[in-house]
Order: structure tokens, then C-alpha cells, then sequence
């Protein structure tokens, strides 16, 4: 993501309303997507690991001294990457709403 951040802060730095667009810059983002099939083609992998907490003290504790640090439990890091994927359709979305074909 800070990729797809770092092009589209460089096209809209240099943007010409007469010859500038991004539909190329996330043209070429599109292979970064595919990792997310493999991601969520894991998410069973992922259920388990979520439930071993729940049987194992020694792992809950240690991912309760994470969370003080970092503020996001487990659970709320892996769910991060599907939140993501489903925002892209609409940011595309609305920059087809707002900018000419």
C-alpha cells in the first residue's frame, strides 16, 4: 500500500489536467492484489490460530502484552487485509465519479 501511496502522491504532484491519469498506476498494483487470494484462501489456517488462544494461556498472555504495545489485538491485524481489499472497488469507484473518462 505505501507503493500504490508513493505513485499516486508522485502522479498527483505532477498532474496535467490535459494528459495525466491513474488508472496505469493501479494497473500495474494489480499482481500486489493476487497475494490477497492467498491470504484469505488461508483464512481457515487463521480461525485456528485465533482459537488456540482461547486454549492456551502462555499464547493469550503474550498476545495481550502485545496488544498494550501496539494497540490492535490479533484478531484485528489479520481482519486488516480484507478490510483493504474491500475498500479498493470504492476508492475506484469514486475517482470514476469525480474525474472524465
Amino acid at each position: 500500500n505505501k507503493v500504490l501511496l508513493g505513485d499516486l502522491i508522485t502522479r498527483m504532484e505532477n498532474w496535467d489536467n490535459e494528459n495525466t491519469t491513474i488508472g496505469d498506476v493501479f494497473v500495474s498494483f494489480a499482481p500486489y492484489l493476487k497475494l490477497y487470494t492467498t491470504y484469505i484462501n488461508k483464512s481457515e489456517a487463521t480461525q485456528k490460530i485465533l482459537s488456540m488462544e482461547k486454549r492456551n494461556k502462555t499464547f493469550s498472555d503474550f498476545l495481550k502484552e502485545v496488544a498494550k504495545t501496539t494497540k490492535l489485538d490479533l484478531d484485528s491485524y489479520l481482519i486488516k487485509p480484507m478490510q483493504r481489499l474491500t475498500r479498493y472497488p470504492l476508492l475506484l469507484e469514486d475517482l470514476a465519479k469525480h474525474t472524465s473518462p
